[in-house]
């Protein structure tokens, strides 16, 4: 059983399933040891040097969860999580954001989460505590996801109970 996986319920349909991750940092080192660990965790993770190139790869591919670095030259942080955040709300994707910094202050996760970012964590911590709250987040969306599902499937069955009841009258009037 994966190291990811022992936290969950014996559910098969709820997993972390190699759940794919997108890290933006400006800094190729923090970007490879972060990637390097996680995928020790058996996530696929991918990597963007900078928030253009990642919200280009956000148009066009689905991530599981963004890594975002709050301090980077060209965009900050703040700025990619705002642009998330509407790309979720526009097209409805369910996709968390974790926010990285090594400036870690009330401010500036404040700004973060105002932002858009789910969690904040500081690159000091513990890459235990970050693949901790990262596996949080994972569960908290495939939860959203099964709440979903769950939803839609009554109300397809709630829909064909009144299609039906509906089909009856209509019978019973002839």
């Amino acid at each position: 059983k994966r190291a990811a996986d022992r936290s969950f319920p014996n559910n098969s349909n709820l997993t972390l399933r190699n759940s794919r991750l997108l890290t933006i940092d400006d800094s190729a080192t923090y970007r490879a040891y972060l990637s390097e660990e996680l995928r020790l965790d058996d996530f696929e993770v991918q990597e963007a040097s900078g928030g253009a190139e990642a919200l280009e790869r956000l148009q066009n591919e689905t991530f599981d969860c963004v890594l975002v670095d709050l301090i980077m030259p060209d965009m900050d942080g703040i700025e990619v999580c705002r642009r998330i955040s509407e790309l979720r709300r526009a097209r409805q994707i369910p996709m968390m954001v974790l926010m990285l910094t090594s400036r870690e202050n009330k401010d500036d996760m404040t700004r973060g989460l105002e932002a858009g970012a789910d969690d904040f964590v500081g690159k000091s911590s513990d890459i235990e505590v970050l693949k901790a709250r990262l596996r949080t987040l994972l569960r908290r969306k495939f939860f959203q996801e099964e709440n979903q599902r769950i939803l839609a499937e009554i109300q397809a069955k709630e829909l064909e109970t009144v299609e039906a009841l509906a089909a009856q009258r209509v019978a019973e009037t002839r």
